[in-house]
């Protein structure tokens, strides 16, 4: 298949792309920084560079092309100033909205798009089972996912097939989430915020990657997919795992002093937390290689010294 991938040089695009390309496919990536991106991904894969607030040659890459994948987003991580949050809005709508216009113009239109979001959409979900059934939480995450989802869903409108993936936090080496609490830890700074009971729902890079290929391909797959692993564990267990595997204290904030400190994105990203799960992904036969927190970290601390 022909491929196209926007967001290829993220944590989760890199891995997604190398993926499709040892299937066998041909993908393009569209990049803002042409340079850099051809340092660090596949160099199987095409590069176009793409501005995607503005009409260009890019979008000629549309045009005949069988599947889009959309991931770009600027990373939630720092404080959250009106700035940063515009950012955070604009760097994940913008995009959305530019590729259904190219996609609008296309003669020959692709037959699927997945679109990322995340499970940011639930808000606070406290101990109960969040499917995707659950309704859209509070907060600005919730928000901007609900606006971000509504923009992709024009698509439907050009008869192309929409899968959109509310992924839980990407869990793997090289990036995201747990590289960033990992050299907490190391430098004896880590440890868990609040109760430690909000509940944390994750995923495996691998499985990540896995999902997307297998939405792709699957014709009957559409609308919206919680990928989560099957087994969420609640923070504090999380940070006593990273510990014990690093061999380092597992201290205490409390929640006065994370909001303190981190304002807004500490109280949505670190405070809250819900208890997602994967129902249609697992209705559809999809199998996850690592339905456990222990069976990822077996993986992943065995490459961390």
């Amino acid at each position: 298949m022909k491929i196209i991938i926007a967001g290829a040089s993220g944590f989760i695009g890199k891995a997604v792309t190398e993926r499709l390309l040892n299937g066998g496919n041909e993908v393009t990536a569209l990049t803002r920084d042409e340079a850099k991106s051809r340092g660090v991904i596949d160099k199987r894969a095409r590069v176009v560079k793409w501005e995607s607030g503005e009409d260009g040659a890019w979008e000629g890459v549309i045009d005949g092309t069988d599947c889009i994948i959309n991931l770009a987003g600027e990373s939630l991580v720092g404080l959250w100033t009106d700035s940063k949050k515009d950012r955070i809005r604009q760097s994940r709508i913008g995009p959305t909205k530019a590729l259904i216009a190219a996609i609008k113009k296309a003669s020959r239109r692709p037959r699927v798009m997945v679109q990322a979001s995340a499970i940011g959409f639930y808000g606070d979900g406290g101990d109960e089972d969040i499917t995707e059934d659950s309704p859209k939480g509070e907060g600005f995450l919730a928000d901007v996912c609900e606006e971000w989802e509504t923009a992709a869903s024009e698509v439907r409108a050009c008869g192309v097939r929409l899968v959109i993936m509310r992924s839980g936090v990407v869990l793997g080496l090289g990036g995201g989430m747990l590289d960033i609490m990992v050299k907490a830890y190391k430098g004896f700074l880590g440890g868990y915020a609040g109760s430690g009971r909000q509940w944390f729902s994750w995923i495996s890079l691998a499985d990540e990657a896995a999902a997307i290929e297998f939405l792709l391909a699957c014709q009957s797959c559409q609308g919206v997919y919680n990928l989560t692993s099957p087994g969420p564990v609640r923070m504090k267990e999380l940070c006593e795992m990273i510990a014990d595997r690093l061999r380092r204290p597992n201290f205490h904030l409390p929640g006065m002093v994370a909001r303190m400190v981190g304002g807004e994105a500490a109280q949505e990203i670190v405070l809250r937390g819900a208890r997602v799960l994967p129902k249609r992904l697992a209705g559809t036969g999809f199998r996850f290689n690592n339905a456990t927190i222990e069976s990822v970290f077996s993986e992943i601390f065995a490459h961390i010294g």
